[in-house]
């Protein structure tokens, strides 16, 4: 969910290094939820590394909004959950700190409101396709993103990291264990993704998936 505006970029500039050293750097363990109260309640981070998901969650049931990568940016003072997918960093500031700054360095507004705009247009996509499309589109989608942001080209095809058992991924993709068992193995048993360990899948046919999405 990368913006086109670095605003991490812009704070690094030497002459607004007095903004940055507000930030303090928190480190999260893969699994680990971050905290949702005292002064992490209401703040504004950046990611500096890893992988966090943004989530909602009622009556045992879970719904993946999205997910955040280095360089995003996300307040803690909304009702969604944040979880750190795997080993990460992020610079934290309070709300009233960020909004200090903002009106010191106004183009960071900008940025911000191409950010709320990504937001939102992410959550559009996942509900449209929790409401209009199967599970193979949702599935399809999520490697497809993977495959777009993070995987690595070899001649075999594409390497993803799917860290996720079977009942994170279903719950990802809005499905049950069963859908999402069944939808994978599809795609191993035509070809089209074949896993490399416990952690790596190989997309050997993105254009199926790409047709499975589109």
């Amino acid at each position: 969910m990368q913006t086109s505006f670095d605003l991490l970029a812009l704070l690094r500039q030497p002459e607004k290094k007095q903004f940055f050293d507000r930030f303090s750097k928190i480190k999260y363990s893969a699994g680990t939820t971050l905290r949702s109260d005292g002064a992490e309640r209401d703040g504004v981070f950046f990611v500096l590394s890893g992988m966090l998901r943004v989530y909602l969650s009622y009556e045992g049931k879970e719904f993946s909004l999205f997910f955040l990568n280095p360089g995003d940016i996300f307040a803690t003072h909304s009702d969604a959950i944040v979880e750190a997918r795997e080993d990460t960093e992020i610079l934290f500031i309070t709300r009233h700190q960020f909004r200090d700054i903002v009106i010191q360095v106004p183009e960071i507004a900008l940025g911000c409101i191409a950010l709320v705009g990504r937001f939102f247009g992410d959550i559009m996509e996942t509900l449209q396709a929790v409401a209009f499309r199967d599970v193979r589109y949702r599935v399809a989608g999520l490697l497809l993103d993977l495959a777009e942001k993070k995987g690595k080209a070899s001649e075999k095809g594409v390497v993803v990291e799917l860290d996720f058992n079977i009942e994170e991924l279903s719950t990802i993709v809005c499905a049950t264990r069963q859908s999402t068992s069944y939808i994978l193995n599809e795609l191993f048993r035509k070809g089209a993704v074949e896993r490399v360990d416990r952690t790596h899948l190989l997309i050997r046919q993105i254009d199926l998936l790409r047709d499975l999405r589109d």
